[in-house]
């Protein structure tokens, strides 16, 4: 996990939600507490943390354990154009 994130540039530039890699919130945060505290430090900045790549049920049932409470990932919704063309 990063520890060179600026959280204070993120509030000034009124950052409202933060994509991470679920690899990175499965693989590299090490435990429980160590996730807690991130997203804590999330919440007091009135962020969220959405877990992004959801790509198979395995990745959705360990993240459903987690303290994170939202995600995207084509296991979810595959992608598609967000209008129709013109």
């Amino acid at each position: 996990m990063r520890h060179d994130m600026n959280f204070d540039e993120f509030a000034n530039r009124r950052v409202k939600f933060v994509k991470v890699p679920i690899t990175i919130l499965l693989h590299e945060v090490k435990n429980k507490e160590d996730l807690a505290a991130l997203k804590e430090t999330f919440d007091l900045l009135n962020m969220d943390i959405t877990a992004e790549r959801i790509e198979d049920d395995n990745s959705l049932l360990q993240l459903l354990g987690q303290l994170i409470h939202l995600g995207q990932g084509y296991l979810l919704d595959k992608p598609r154009i967000s209008r129709e063309s013109v």
